[in-house]
């Protein structure tokens, strides 16, 4: 089997595991398959990262590093994922801070209204960083959720008043949108579900 070869056997390992880590790449093409020897199978995959056929990328797992493969299109897909995440998230922080410079002028229900609608669009901000680490397995995306954890005690600080009515109006607010969107939710997921109507007796 020629160098090129062996590189293609790789290749058609990666189009079934899109990104897996060298010991588990490794583990596939020596151990599980038995396409090449050991060493054979690093020289090849140095070859096919040379010549950019196959994509490498250090990053860690907890404190452990780690390095990855993937085919260049799957890595290029992730990238743009990532880069779609920092614009919504500086647009977030953006807005943000011109909502701590208009905070005081706002009544307590404007209050309430305008932090549930940064806390929500920060929950789905999280939920996609979620769902990039769970597609791409990158560091990189567990890494984003802890760096922009602040911002969510950021709107917290906020939300507090020394004056519990004034509190209690602005959590209002949070309830009253928390409860929208549940019940928005569960409608939607029982028409999809064909899960029949049921009222609550009166």
């Amino acid at each position: 089997m020629g160098k090129n070869d062996r590189i293609r056997e790789i290749l058609k390992v990666l189009q079934t595991y899109p990104k897996v880590s060298f010991n588990n790449l490794r583990r596939i093409v020596v151990e599980d398959k038995h396409l090449m020897a050991a060493q054979t199978f690093v020289d090849a995959l140095k070859e096919g990262v040379i010549s950019k056929v196959i994509t490498r990328e250090e990053g860690h797992y907890k404190k452990r590093k780690m390095v990855w493969y993937s085919l260049p299109e799957y890595s290029k897909e992730e990238d743009n994922y990532y880069r779609d995440l920092i614009r919504s998230i500086d647009s977030f922080k953006h807005r943000l801070e011109i909502l701590k410079k208009e905070y005081p002028k706002f009544n307590d229900i404007e209050k309430g209204q305008i932090l549930f609608s940064f806390n929500d669009w920060l929950n789905v901000i999280f939920s996609k960083i979620g769902f990039g680490w769970g597609v791409f397995a990158s560091s990189k995306f567990s890494d984003l959720y802890q760096n922009n954890m602040p911002l969510l005690q950021e709107l917290v600080v906020l939300s507090i008043s020394r004056d519990p009515k004034r509190q209690s109006t602005i959590m209002n607010e949070f309830f009253l949108g928390w409860s929208d969107i549940e019940q928005d939710n569960i409608e939607e997921i029982d028409k999809l579900l064909k899960i029949p109507i049921v009222y609550e007796p009166k």
